[in-house]
């Protein structure tokens, strides 16, 4: 006797185990994290892309790599910091808007938010390592520079992050791959700043 085809019901119940994943994760992995690696993920490639333009305005005294290194490393820390919360404040503002507008609105945030991480905390460290060779701290249209491209940086990564998120990050696997890039690049950026101070101070 052929047993009945219980396969819809296999299906029903497996969707119902989905849904029933805390904070709507996809792929068990909670949206907030696949966001933020993904968002920090996509701001570090664009810091390695632009580490040229921060050594011109050192006036070459920087060498790409490690200043590359750095860069990563401040990027990554300010979505550890401040990623979660943000993305989370992104949410709550997301039930209030057509969906088509939430990567513009994660855009904004990352703009203004990662804007303003440039021109404090970057420029800090920026003009922490300069002032020590002697050289002027970045003012005027050079500290606007920093303050612009850290802006799109985090405008970029913040809108793919919101964008991607659901279709990169429904296994574990990429998830640690991009998680360990980030944070093997942000331990060698630490290694070469403390570097720095301890040759400059």
């Amino acid at each position: 006797m052929a047993l009945p085809d219980d396969t819809d019901g296999m299906d029903e119940r497996r969707d119902m185990a989905v849904k029933k994943v805390p904070g709507d994760a996809v792929g068990n992995i909670p949206p907030l994290l696949g966001k933020v690696v993904l968002a920090a993920f996509a701001m570090a490639v664009c810091q390695i892309i632009v580490a040229p333009i921060y050594v011109a305005l050192s006036g070459n005294r920087f060498a790409v790599i490690p200043w590359m290194c750095v860069m990563v490393a401040v990027t990554v820390s300010f979505c550890a910091v401040l990623g979660f919360i943000l993305f989370w404040l992104s949410e709550i503002i997301a039930v209030r808007i057509s969906p088509r507008f939430v990567p513009l609105m994660c855009a904004a945030i990352g703009l203004v938010s990662f804007g303003v991480w440039g021109g404090t905390v970057v420029l800090a460290v920026f003009n922490s390592l300069l002032e020590p060779l002697g050289v002027a701290a970045l003012s005027g249209l050079n500290a606007w520079a920093v303050i612009i491209n850290c802006a799109v940086i985090g405008a970029v990564g913040f809108a793919i992050g919101q964008a991607f998120y659901k279709r990169t990050m429904t296994r574990w696997v990429p998830l640690v791959v991009l998680m360990a890039f980030e944070l093997l690049v942000t331990a060698v950026g630490v290694f070469y700043l403390t570097q720095m101070y301890a040759f400059l101070y």
